[in-house]
């Protein structure tokens, strides 16, 4: 009877543990199109780290600020770790925990970041945020990882001696 009774408590275990339901926190779907535009402002001389803009297919471009004008850079097509590594980052956004209060408050001579995210059908969805290096502490992990991303492809490709 023992065995009947384990028996029948397994299948329970079971049946209950592939009913459960996960959510996920939204997210773009992989696989979907998506473009991201990075811009950096401030810093000590005002004019920021540059920027770049990077879309699902790999290509980008990168832009400075030169006494309050933008100036294009390099432009391309990311290698495929670079942009697999961006689109790891991309499939792991959060973007409703974006909305942070305290996030857009500047210190003296701290860089911005602004970020903004284009989705859906002709990319038409955005979804933009701020922050300053005195409040990276707020910023979604999700978030830092996307930043550092870009930073390590602005290092890496839109440097004057990089080629796209």
């Amino acid at each position: 009877m023992s065995a009947v009774l384990i028996s029948f408590s397994m299948c329970l275990l079971l049946l209950a543990g592939s009913c459960s339901t996960t959510t996920r926190p939204t997210s773009p779907p992989v696989g979907k199109t998506w473009s991201l535009d990075y811009k950096t402002s401030g810093g000590f001389a005002g004019s920021g780290k540059g920027g770049v803009a990077v879309d699902s297919e790999g290509k980008f471009a990168c832009s400075s600020n030169n006494r309050g004008q933008s100036v294009d850079g390099n432009s391309g097509v990311l290698t495929p770790s670079q942009l697999r590594a961006v689109s790891e980052a991309v499939s792991k956004l959060d973007l409703k925990g974006w909305n942070i209060p305290g996030l857009n408050v500047a210190a003296p001579d701290a860089f911005g970041y602004q970020l903004k995210f284009h989705t859906g059908p002709g990319l038409d969805e955005v979804t933009t945020v701020q922050w300053y290096d005195n409040t990276i502490d707020k910023l979604p992990a999700d978030l830092k990882r996307l930043s550092a991303v870009l930073e390590e492809t602005m290092k890496a490709r839109c440097t004057l001696t990089s080629k796209g």
